[in-house]
């Protein structure tokens, strides 16, 4: 009886220790979030005279006015919808074909192609970026949408 006793209080110090820990990681994500929000609804005066994380007492949506109507926002919008939606649609028809082809089909060297596609999935993309500038900057497909 007392060694349950034991196991149920230290199975309950171990949770609240866990517990604790994912409230304070959790918090410490959150605080850029925080920050990030606080100084949208202030002036760069406020900001730099009361600091980050000081909440706006009133908050101001002048900063939202002035990046919509003196920025390019309306322009960058419209670029990422035609992107993501072109890569997308392209990116999920590749990946049917692809899937498709090694299910169903049966071809000389499936598996040895098969392996060199999935370990294409190991590599990090930071790895090809340097790669993709490159080759995108020789066919001028650089600050196009294309």
């Amino acid at each position: 009886m007392e060694n349950r006793r034991v196991n149920s209080v230290n199975g309950i110090i171990w949770k609240i220790l866990i517990y604790s820990f994912i409230v304070i990681v959790s918090f410490l994500f959150l605080m850029p979030i925080y920050g990030v929000f606080t100084t949208s609804f202030r002036p760069n005066s406020e900001i730099i005279k009361n600091g980050f994380w000081v909440f706006p007492n009133p908050p101001s949506l002048a900063n939202f006015r002035e990046v919509w109507s003196g920025g390019k926002v309306q322009v960058f919008f419209k670029n990422t919808i035609i992107v993501t939606t072109f890569a997308t649609l392209l990116s999920i028809t590749l990946g049917m074909l692809t899937g498709y082809a090694f299910g169903k089909l049966n071809f000389r060297y499936k598996n040895i192609i098969f392996v060199i596609v999935i370990s294409g999935m190991f590599f990090p993309p930071q790895v090809v970026l340097i790669p993709l500038f490159r080759l995108f900057s020789s066919f001028k497909m650089l600050d196009r949408l294309i």
